[in-house]
């Protein structure tokens, strides 16, 4: 490339990452002893809790109101989408791989920003893009970057929060460690007015 060229990624997909909070251990053993009382055995071994909404439990306030303050961080000081929209979770469940289980891949439906919270260290979270890109040809690269490749894997850690567009494809591989997994995830929908024009012929008042 010569130098008065210039390569600009003008359709970025937004991952939001925080470490800031942490769930006691209390909380963190009554979660997963709940979550093996009536487990969902997945296709490929992962267990997740038959509540779908484990973060309306009175002992769960907290972080539910942490976990809703960030997606609204992210949904208007990330994105700027004007505060006529405020952001609420739906869904909210428990996810655990033990060893030699991992998660399909898959993406969130009915969901506008889903989101992970990890209670324990463990394999990455992948995610996969469509290919706008390269189309659907099968090229040879020198090397991967953020505009041939097609996947990315996001280390976790305990305590670290992700948050991300609900439609982006993701999995996580076989946990090759010998302890549990163990992840909180949740998904969200708006309420508010939605614009399209100035003459507000479509308007949207969910």
């Amino acid at each position: 490339m010569e130098n008065s060229s210039r390569v600009d990624f003008i359709f970025p997909m937004p991952v939001y990452q925080i470490d800031d909070y942490f769930i006691n251990e209390t909380k963190q053993s009554k979660l997963v002893e709940e979550c093996y009382k009536n487990p969902n055995k997945n296709h490929y071994g992962n267990v997740t809790s038959e509540d779908r909404y484990i973060l309306n439990k009175d002992y769960m306030a907290e972080e539910k109101q942490y976990f809703s303050k960030q997606i609204n961080i992210f949904a208007h000081d990330v994105l700027l989408i004007k505060p006529t929209l405020n952001f609420n979770i739906t869904q909210s469940w428990l996810n655990i791989n033990e060893t030699d289980t991992s998660h399909h891949m898959h993406y969130h439906t009915n969901s506008f920003i889903s989101g992970v919270y990890y209670l324990t260290d463990g394999p990455p979270i992948v995610f996969y893009k469509r290919n706008e890109t390269m189309q659907n040809f099968d090229f040879d690269f020198k090397e991967m970057n953020g505009l041939n490749t097609h996947q990315v894997e996001l280390e976790i850690k305990k305590g670290r929060l992700i948050l991300f567009p609900s439609v982006l494809t993701h999995e996580v591989k076989r946990n090759l460690n010998n302890e549990a997994r163990i992840s909180l995830s949740f998904n969200t929908f708006f309420k508010g007015t939605l614009h399209s024009d100035g003459y507000r012929s479509t308007d949207l008042t969910i």
